[in-house]
């Protein structure tokens, strides 16, 4: 089921999950400003700041250290977190992929 969520800056947050593949797959969509592309091999470094990717005019966000620990759970259960740029430019895409159950 979609849930979507307000958040600060005056966008919003909607949350999915699907079975694609055998897979589960979590999706997080940000209609906020996209990521510059120099920045996208790095959001799941720790402390890896994203609000130095994203405009962010009232100085909104947090240290960057969740999306390394997301990163670390999910490879630690051979999973995956993937992100990339919604088409237009406009949004972020966040994809939490857990394998399937063997």
């Amino acid at each position: 089921m979609p849930f979507e969520r307000p958040v600060p800056r005056g966008g919003h947050i909607r949350i999915g999950a699907e079975q694609e593949n055998g897979e589960t797959v979590i999706t997080f969509f940000n209609d906020g400003p996209a990521i510059g592309p120099e920045h996208m091999g790095r959001l799941f470094d720790r402390f890896y700041k994203i609000d130095s990717a994203r405009p962010s005019p009232d100085g909104y966000g947090g240290s960057g250290l969740g999306l390394s620990i997301v990163a670390s759970i999910m490879k630690l259960h051979g999973g995956r977190a993937e992100v990339h740029n919604a088409k237009g430019g406009k949004g972020v895409i966040f994809r939490l992929v857990f394998p399937s159950k063997s």
